[in-house]
């Protein structure tokens, strides 16, 4: 799911990009999430509150109250990555818009023609980053962690415990089902073993009956349930075939 934001005052302007967007997005594979803001002081207050999460947003410069330019400078000044696409009716803005690292600056009356290849530029660098990465809210906070160092995440003391090389592991604030959902649509190499334990299949370095083996400094043997065992031998039995 990508997360789209869109803030523009100009509440007609503000429809049509989201029919636009709606219409373009339909032949596409990726689901998408729009947001519409023509109060550009709601979306400020939800930035700052950390309730609203966003992938791309797209963001008119020039507003009253508030510009564009303000709320990019909050996004940045937070570090977060999200892709900005200025909207604006005029040119002066543009070169003060470049210390915000835009993805692209689009007028508005070139809409129809620049925002199609703007967004699939846009959506094609999200999914080239969430195939290496995922983000885990974790007691530290949000930490970015590479998927094919994750040797195996399992459920301890009711959270999730996800642990990767070099013995590091996490305690993350997502349900067991909810971040195999979310690593299996950028990633096939995930098993689960039991009701409470998945591993990375890169990292099984044998199996024996009942239990698999993860490599690493100190081999963990990882229990498989009675009711999985046929399924996880014959996935790993791919994956080897497929992956030597």
């Amino acid at each position: 799911m990508i997360e789209l934001v869109i803030c523009d005052d100009d509440v007609q302007a503000l429809r049509q990009t989201r029919e636009f967007l709606t219409d373009m997005m339909q032949p596409w594979e990726e689901e998408m999430e729009i947001m519409a803001y023509t109060d550009a002081n709601d979306l400020l207050r939800r930035i700052r509150s950390g309730s609203e999460r966003m992938d791309i947003l797209l963001l008119d410069i020039d507003m009253p109250n508030i510009s564009g330019l303000e709320i990019a400078k909050l996004i940045r000044d937070e570090e977060r990555d999200v892709i900005l696409i200025f909207l604006t009716a005029h040119d002066e803005f543009v070169y003060m818009s470049f210390q915000y690292a835009p993805f692209r600056y689009i007028r508005k009356e070139y809409m129809k023609e620049k925002l199609p290849s703007a967004m699939k530029a846009a959506v094609a660098k999200i999914m080239a980053q969430r195939s290496s990465f995922i983000c885990l809210k974790t007691q530290e906070g949000e930490l970015p962690v590479k998927i094919s160092d994750i040797t195996h995440f399992q459920m301890e003391n009711r959270r999730v415990c996800v642990y990767v090389v070099q013995g590091r592991a996490y305690l993350v604030w997502k349900k067991l089902r909810e971040l195999k959902a979310e690593i299996d649509a950028w990633d096939d190499a995930f098993v689960q073993v039991h009701s409470g334990c998945v591993v990375n299949l890169r990292h099984v370095r044998t199996r024996k009956s009942g239990t698999v083996v993860l490599d690493g400094a100190e081999e963990l043997e990882i229990p498989v349930s009675r009711r999985r065992q046929r399924e996880v031998s014959e996935t790993i039995s791919n994956y080897w075939r497929d992956h030597s």
